[in-house]
């Protein structure tokens, strides 16, 4: 019999996430056209590097690309970052988070373990698109702009106020 779910008062329960790494997938790709940024450079602002893109998250049920998995300069930890915070750049072979502010990088959760919990996930979200945002459920969250694939291979933006 499985365990229960954990929890202790006022948080969620300390269930698995709908994630797995698209290299566990069997002939995953991102689409036509799309570069598999696995192994690219991940730049921060001011051009300083956050990291090394380990894989390529997916949601279990619709197969999207959801996160980024950076692995940290340390490799003591990742950074899980939504696919649409970033844009990648064939041609530098790199990952700029260019919709994020400092302030925001600064406030994601580390992952020190290989299991993605739905926690970490809300933790992410909140720190991303705001804590009114976290309340959700991932369905929600992948609706949100940070989550959309397309925007990882559109134009660079500016980051948000």
């Amino acid at each position: 019999m499985a365990a229960p779910n954990r929890t202790t008062p006022n948080t969620t329960p300390t269930t698995a996430s709908t994630l797995l790494a698209a290299r566990d997938v069997k002939d995953f790709t991102l689409g036509p056209g799309l570069p598999d940024v696995h192994g690219w450079d991940v730049m921060g602002p001011g051009s300083t590097k956050l990291g090394t893109v380990d894989r390529i998250m997916l949601d279990k049920q619709d197969k999207k690309p959801r996160y980024l998995s950076v692995l940290l300069p340390d490799k003591r930890g990742h950074l899980l970052l939504p696919v649409g915070v970033g844009h990648a750049n064939s041609a530098t072979r790199q990952v700029s988070i260019d919709a994020l502010t400092p302030d925001v990088l600064k406030s994601l959760p580390t992952l020190t373990q290989e299991l993605v919990t739905v926690d970490h996930e809300r933790q992410v979200v909140g720190a991303v698109a705001g804590p009114e945002a976290s309340r959700g459920a991932p369905a929600q969250w992948y609706a949100l702009p940070a989550f959309d694939p397309a925007r990882l291979f559109g134009a660079p933006r500016k980051p948000a106020s």
